[in-house]
Parts: C-alpha cells; sequence; structure tokens
C-alpha cells in the first residue's frame, strides 16, 4: 500500500514540474512518467487521463499547500508575527512555484476542468479565510486587535498579500527593500484591525 501511494506521489510532483513548465496542453504523459521513474502505462492505473491527472495534482497539491498555511497560521506566537510570516510563507511559495498559479487558472480553463477546480478552489479559500478570521479573533480576544469584522479584514489580507506577491515578485524584484515592504504592508492591514 506504501509503495503505490508513493508512486502516486511521485507522478503528481512530476506532473507539477511537467505541467508548470509545458502547461496542461503541451505537457507529455511520457515526460510525466519519465519524472516518476515509472512506464506510461503506470500513469493509467493511477489516474484515468491527462486531465485527471491534472485535476488530482491540483487537488493535491492544493491540499499540501493548505496543510503548510495552517501550521504557520496555527503558530502559538503572537499574532501580528503569524502575520508577517504567513505574509513570507506567500513570498516563497510565489518564488518557488508561481508559475503554477497562472498554469491552474488558464490551463484549467482550456482543458475544460475549470467547472471541478471552482469547487477545490472555493474550498480552499474558504479554509484559507477561517484561518485568517482566527488569528484575527485571537487576536481580538487578547485585546491587540480592535473589533471588527473578521471576514472582511480576512478578504483584504489575503487580497492584499496575493497583490503584494505578485508585485514584488514580478514588478518591483528589489530584494533589498523587500523586509521594508513586508513591513508596510503589515502596517498598513494593522493600522485596520489594531487597537
Amino acid at each position: 500500500m506504501k509503495n503505490k501511494k508513493n508512486k502516486r506521489e511521485a507522478i503528481i510532483f512530476s506532473a507539477l514540474e511537467v505541467f508548470e513548465r509545458d502547461g496542461f496542453h503541451k505537457a507529455k504523459v511520457e515526460e510525466i512518467a519519465k519524472g516518476a521513474n515509472v512506464g506510461k502505462g503506470t500513469i493509467y492505473e493511477y489516474f484515468k487521463s491527462k486531465k485527471d491527472l491534472f485535476y488530482q495534482m491540483v487537488k493535491s497539491i492544493m491540499s499540501m499547500y493548505f496543510e503548510k498555511i495552517r501550521n504557520v497560521a496555527e503558530e502559538d506566537i503572537d499574532p501580528i508575527i503569524r502575520f508577517e510570516n504567513l505574509i513570507k510563507f506567500q513570498l516563497g511559495a510565489e518564488r518557488r512555484h508561481g508559475n503554477l498559479g497562472h498554469v491552474i487558472h488558464i490551463e484549467a480553463i482550456k482543458s475544460g476542468i475549470g467547472k471541478e477546480l471552482k469547487e477545490i478552489y472555493i474550498e480552499f479559500r474558504s479554509k484559507q479565510i477561517k484561518l485568517i478570521q482566527a488569528i484575527i479573533n485571537k487576536g481580538i480576544e487578547s485585546s491587540v486587535f480592535k473589533e471588527v469584522d473578521t471576514y472582511m479584514a480576512a478578504l483584504f489580507f489575503l487580497g492584499g498579500v496575493n497583490q503584494f506577491v505578485l508585485d514584488i515578485n514580478h514588478i518591483n524584484e528589489d530584494k533589498n527593500t523587500e523586509e521594508l515592504e513586508i513591513k508596510k504592508l503589515l502596517d498598513t492591514f494593522l493600522k485596520g484591525v489594531m487597537r
């Protein structure tokens, strides 16, 4: 059973690299199999089609990504530091796999599995918002933050971080100012929630 799970994971991680590099339509199952050290036929023992592999890869990657975010968000530390750590985590994730987000959004539509992926994305986003709300609630309970609409504050934080990460990684590539820029983003968010 463990060997079967390991093969499936190897295929998914190989698919991640190939889909990220080549996109859905140009990706070749042979390449994915080669990267996973399995035969092409083995892929079809685990996945019905290339489309199914893409869908399962996105589902697995989002699940793993969420677990990492959850670990950062649920650290037993000051809520302000948790927010700073979440920004840094998101920045690092974008640097490592930024193209994957583009592939998922664009290629999901082209491949025709956008509707199926939409459900996964909505669930992921909902869980992410709840994590942020929990941090804000903890800050409210400990009188670090004032009473705010935690849902709106979470939306503001996530939207701001996503745009910030895109901006700093693709527009403003000056790494020397990165820490300062993170502090400015965090300060701007905190002005809305701090007492």
